[in-house]
């Protein structure tokens, strides 16, 4: 508003004229004196109130101070024409509370002092009426609240306006955010504008979701809150797929408000796992990237993955999973065996199942606990399970039903309990044993059994204090066996005693020739193929890594293996060249079997090598 104009009013020029009656005293004049005198110059009276604005704003309790150049005599306060007070003060006091809010005119009627030579102005009896007029606004109520105005995507942000401020003392616009979390929700300031003129503001980190703005005012030494605005911006999705590498590529979109992002986070999990963590794989911050090729993603196992968008404060979000793997599902086991001659295959895991090995046509199945309880030949004519603690019995193994029962007792004439077993193909059992000849007396024996004749073959190895001889692996070929006893390695046995031929200390490196009086070891980069009988190297095999579960496949033709770096490889046995290689998912977990042109993973997945 602006200043309405100061009016000066002449009210009067009366000279003020004394008469006082004296009838002692009697004056005569003798003569006359006259003097031509300057009317009184209203345009050089000064009158104004101690206000600097265009229109003053007032609230509560209000002191004003008139300012003039001329003896006052008389002030009137009036709001418009409401007369509030008269005084002879330059100082007057309004109080708003008796107020409505709203626009008046504050007209200040003073008298003063024309201030000129005459005898009447220095009797103070000439004097002027002047007028003063200010716009005033009354402001009793808090300040006026401001509300956004619009919310929109503004160069990669997230913009916002609000109305202006335009009551009195100004101190500062607060904009608070709230987050809307999925059970819950947080408000904050984030940012505080000491500018009356800013009227607009980007968010730095909204990216997606829901969130609530309002406009906190500061003014007159009170504050304000603006009505909320509620914005929502759905998530952004992802899409995953095998590229022409077979490798996981997970694609995913770029925000509407990119320059808010910090960064992406690519996430995965192996497996079937429930309470497996999320691991980060990497890290883009460059927001036009949106795309990813999985180095490590191969076959074995299930990949999960997820997008996690990173703002540059809070409100991060992730997208939905999915998941994605490479050949079919097939059936989760812990060990397998594969008689390439019949071309079956024997899963175990809490049951044991005979599959056709090309058909993959259900043969039998049976259930217990088979892992380290049954043996079958090296060339499967003979098949023995252990029952219970003191049974074993023959099985067929096709079928798996039971042929005949043993009781280990009616062979040791103790009470000797069931370990380890493991039978050639002549149908000769090795058992490791636990046998009381008292309730606390105790020795750990192996018996070397036929099944048809009640007296042992064989009884070798006192227990304590050496280390009872135990079988750790199920085969044997002919007099050979993989055990423990005082070393772990190779023991033959002949004439009633076990000897170490070869110290090997991992079975998992080892494997025996189905075909041949050999074994094979792998052994860092290379694979061994040693004589069973003079411990003779045959052929070494130069591997690209260090091959575990080695395993003879391709009719006795070819060496096979995994590798913790992520591959399995088929080499030729005699020309050791590089057969087939498959990529496989990192890390890796469980083992591999290659099953005539299929490769099974024991976690539950196979698929067609070409």
């Amino acid at each position: 508003m602006k200043l309405y104009i100061i009016r000066f009013i002449l009210m009067s020029l009366v000279p003020l004229f004394l008469y006082q009656a004296c009838d002692e005293l009697r004056y005569t004049p003798t003569g006359s004196n006259y003097h031509d005198l300057e009317l009184p110059d209203i345009r050089k009276v000064e009158l104004s109130l101690d206000i600097v604005q265009d229109t003053l704003t007032l609230w509560g309790i209000n002191d004003f101070t008139i300012n003039t150049n001329r003896h006052i005599f008389q002030v009137e306060v009036y709001l418009d024409s409401t007369k509030l007070l008269q005084t002879n003060s330059n100082r007057f006091t309004i109080e708003t509370e008796d107020f409505t809010d709203g626009v008046y005119a504050l007209k200040i009627k003073a008298i003063v002092a024309t201030e000129s030579p005459s005898l009447a102005s220095q009797l103070h009896a000439e004097t002027f009426q002047v007028e003063h007029t200010n716009i005033i606004e009354i402001y009793n109520r808090l300040p006026d609240p401001v509300s956004i105005t619009s919310i929109r995507p503004e160069n990669g942000l997230l913009k916002m306006a609000w109305s202006e401020y335009k009551g009195p003392q100004f101190a500062e616009y607060q904009i608070y955010e709230t987050i809307v979390y999925n059970t819950w929700s947080e408000e904050v300031m984030v940012k505080s504008i000491t500018d009356q003129n800013q009227q607009s503001w980007s968010s730095p980190d909204f990216i997606a979701g829901t969130r609530r703005y309002r406009v906190r005012l500061i003014a007159k030494s009170q504050s304000n809150f603006g009505p909320d605005t509620t914005i929502f911006y759905p998530y952004n999705t992802m899409t995953l797929s095998l590229n022409s590498e077979n490798l996981a590529e997970i694609r995913w979109q770029k925000p509407i408000f990119y320059r808010a992002l910090q960064k992406y986070n690519i996430q995965k999990k192996v497996g079937n796992l429930t309470f497996q963590d999320w691991k980060t794989i990497n890290s883009i911050y460059n927001y036009n990237d949106t795309s990813y090729v999985d180095q490590e993603f191969g076959f074995g196992n299930i990949a999960k993955y997820r997008i996690q968008y990173i703002p540059n404060g809070f409100g991060a979000y992730l997208t939905d999973p999915d998941t994605i793997s490479i050949g079919e599902s097939s059936w989760e086991f812990e060990k397998l065996y594969h008689n390439q001659d019949a071309d079956l295959m024997y899963l175990f895991s809490e049951r044991i199942t005979v599959l056709h090995a090309r058909t993959f046509q259900l043969v039998y199945t049976r259930s217990g606990t088979w892992i380290n309880n049954f043996t079958i030949s090296l060339d499967y004519s003979k098949a023995f399970m252990k029952l219970d603690q003191y049974r074993f019995a023959e099985v067929d193994p096709v079928s798996l039903i039971n042929l005949k029962t043993y009781n280990l007792p009616d062979y040791t004439g103790y009470e000797s309990i069931v370990g380890e077993i493991a039978c050639t193909n002549e149908g000769l059992l090795y058992i490791s044993s636990m046998t009381y000849k008292s309730p606390t007396v105790y020795s750990d024996k192996y018996y070397v059994i036929n099944p048809e004749d009640t007296t042992p073959v064989a009884v070798v190895g006192e227990g304590h204090p050496k280390p009872w001889p135990l079988l750790i692996d199920n085969f044997t070929n002919g007099p050979f066996q993989l055990m423990r006893w005082e070393e772990t390695g190779i023991h033959k046995f002949e004439n009633g005693t076990l000897t170490l031929t070869a110290p090997i200390q991992d079975k998992t490196f080892f494997c025996f020739n189905p075909k041949r009086s050999t074994y094979l070891y792998s052994n860092g980069n290379s694979v061994t193929e040693y004589d069973l009988e003079t411990n003779a190297v045959l052929n070494t095999i130069n591997t690209d890594y260090p091959l575990r579960n080695i395993q003879i496949v391709n009719g006795y033709k070819s060496i096979a293996g995994y590798s913790l770096d992520g591959f399995f490889q088929v080499y030729d046995l005699q020309s050791g060249q590089l057969q087939k290689q498959v990529k496989l998912m990192l890390p890796v977990k469980g083992s591999f079997y290659l099953v005539n042109d299929y490769l099974l993973s024991t976690l539950g997945f196979k698929i067609q090598l070409d």
